[in-house]
């Protein structure tokens, strides 16, 4: 998945394309011919690149298509996660939510938008130059408006890439009172730093739900290396790895990425580590298939041992 920066240099305005020497008549004849396409209002993109574009990038393409046309726009929830480079569990029909006064006219059925929470609300100017909602009002935003899970993969990636402490974020979802504010509570309860992608926050959550107790990011020392298993479960000695390729995104191409997991895997076994793989499709799709098909692992494993814990 590109970058949000990388998404930003396909798109072009009307003003960009009149400098590579489009008239009118010669953009309106490309765009008929099937050549650019029309985002906005003024902005718009190669077909070509338009087709490379993949389902999960269509809705920071929109964001960013919203901002070439309107960059005064202050994006908030949701789409502010997306400029900051948070991840975000659904992208598909997502519509794209900004900040503006009460008095505030205008309707698009492809935006929300949100009265401010307050006058004094601070902003934040993305690396694109898009005005967003700061960190710590996204993410209470999303905390008190977005179902539970969601919420949760947003804050726990906003802890992992280091973009607020866990403190603070505990301490700011804990302490807000107003409309959401039950809801807020129970994501400061459900935090962690620890989770490095959409799929192992939902892991986690996964096993709290089946009440197994559990440490992350476990240490594993493999010959002369460290590695570290994705969750180690304490009474069943055993570790339980997620894969992805969301996972695989951050590691260069999936191919080499994948090979690089599997040679992780053999190690894993020959150190003699029993491990229950799951992926998206179980933990966000089908957690029924999750639930049923670790319990008949931990079965054949035996009973808990608490005589062999690390």
């Amino acid at each position: 998945m590109r970058t949000i920066e990388d998404l930003g240099k396909l798109l072009l305005t009307k003003d960009c394309l009149i400098r590579q020497g489009y008239t009118d008549y010669g953009l309106r004849t490309a765009i008929r011919q099937g050549h650019i396409t029309r985002l906005r209002q003024g902005v718009y993109i190669g077909t070509q690149n338009l087709q490379q574009i993949s389902a999960w990038e269509r809705y920071p393409l929109q964001i960013l298509a919203q901002f070439k046309s309107a960059p005064s726009t202050v994006f908030s929830h949701q789409s502010a996660a997306v400029l900051h480079g948070l991840a975000l569990i659904r992208v598909n029909q997502q519509k794209i939510h900004l900040y503006c006064k009460p008095s505030s006219r205008g309707y698009s059925p492809e935006t929300t938008r949100h009265a401010l929470l307050q006058e004094s609300t601070p902003y934040a100017v993305t690396p694109v130059g898009a005005i967003t909602t700061d960190i710590p009002t996204l993410l209470l935003d999303c905390a008190r408006t977005l179902p539970f899970e969601e919420a949760v993969v947003i804050a726990d990636s906003a802890l992992y890439a280091q973009k607020i402490s866990l403190a603070e974020l505990y301490i700011l979802l804990r302490s807000f009172q107003g409309r959401g504010a039950a809801k807020a509570y129970k994501v400061a309860e459900n935090l962690s730093y620890l989770s490095e992608s959409p799929g192992e926050t939902l892991t986690r959550m996964r096993l709290s739900e089946l009440g197994i107790r559990f440490r992350q990011q476990e240490p594993v020392v493999l010959g002369s290396k460290t590695y570290r298993g994705d969750f180690y479960l304490i009474d069943f000695d055993c570790f339980v790895e997620f894969d992805g390729n969301m996972k695989y995104s951050d590691f260069g191409s999936p191919e080499v990425a994948i090979a690089s997991e599997h040679a992780r895997e053999r190690q894993f076994l020959n150190s003699g580590a029993r491990i229950f793989r799951t992926d998206w499709s179980e933990v966000f799709s089908h957690p029924e298939r999750f639930e049923n098909r670790l319990k008949v692992f931990l079965r054949k494993i035996s009973e808990p041992n608490v005589h062999k814990k690390r």
